[in-house]
């Protein structure tokens, strides 16, 4: 299968704590590449945006 991607990608998985205001939350950062990486709250907050 061809790969279609603008920019390439580092297939991976990294647990992180991710900070919000004053408060820190357990997440996990996948497939990180320049135009962004795939992120999912293990705790996840109402309105919570990461961009």
């Amino acid at each position: 299968m061809v790969d279609n991607r603008h920019n390439k990608r580092l297939d991976c998985e990294e647990c992180c704590h991710l900070r919000l205001r004053d408060s820190f939350y357990s997440a996990m950062i996948k497939n990180i590449s320049l135009g962004g990486a795939l992120v999912h709250f293990y705790d996840s907050q109402p309105g919570a945006r990461v961009g």
